[in-house]
């Protein structure tokens, strides 16, 4: 079944403030093609949002068969993951 996330949930906006602050640029809103059936399963049985949260460079080639991520991009990943989930934790 078919899954968005409401374009002006708080938490859309937050993800979007701490990516900023990693790139030093405003982050890109992206709607994904395909599905991802966990995501519907989140919202129609627990009630919640899911949201998809990732890093790459425009050049990476997201889902092709020759897909990468560069390692320095790892650490940058991790210190993003990191203040997401402090930054959600102190919007409550």
């Amino acid at each position: 079944r078919p899954y968005a996330m409401p374009a002006d949930h708080p938490t859309l906006e937050v993800a979007a403030r701490v990516l900023e602050e990693l790139y030093g640029k405003p982050a890109p809103t992206v709607r994904m093609g395909g599905t991802v059936p966990v995501a519907e399963l989140f919202s129609s049985i627990l009630g919640t949002w899911f949201l998809y949260y990732s890093f790459g460079d425009p050049d990476t080639r997201l889902h092709a068969p020759n897909e990468f991520i560069r390692t320095g991009t790892i650490p940058r990943a991790v210190k993003g993951y990191y203040r997401l989930l402090e930054a959600l934790g102190q919007e409550g």
